[in-house]
């Protein structure tokens, strides 16, 4: 009984295919837990195109539209799960998904700049940091 739950929990729900232990390819939805592997995930939600880049965050629009609709802005392959904005300014940058959210709040600024291709320039989408 355990295993099956298990083996249910690791397969994805697009291509049937068998993901790593541990859940990596689960994801929260509306309905619940899914599990989808990277190219499924890819296909299954559209990347951001910066249609709210600037907007502020508390703003009703930015409310009324769920981040989780979305890929992560930073790593591409999994399912967002926050709207990242500049705490200083309040402005939207685009979606994150849990792990880079947390990565780039509790990690080292000079570990984070370095290990993730294009952060830096990812942490200037705010358009008051920029200028």
């Amino acid at each position: 009984m355990t295993e099956d739950l298990v083996t249910r929990a690791r397969t994805c729900s697009g291509c049937r295919a068998q993901g790593p232990h541990g859940g990596a390819w689960r994801t929260q939805s509306p309905l619940g837990y899914v599990t989808l592997c990277l190219p499924c995930s890819g296909a299954t939600f559209q990347r951001y195109t910066g249609h709210l880049r600037g907007l502020l965050y508390e703003s009703a629009r930015t409310r009324s539209i769920r981040a989780d609709g979305y890929l992560c802005r930073l790593c591409s392959d999994a399912r967002a799960a926050v709207w990242d904005h500049c705490h200083d300014h309040g402005l939207v940058r685009g979606p994150l998904c849990g792990s880079c959210n947390t990565y780039e709040g509790k990690s080292i600024a000079h570990a984070f700049l370095q290990t993730e291709e294009g952060a830096a320039l990812r942490l200037l989408k705010c358009r008051c940091c920029l200028e």
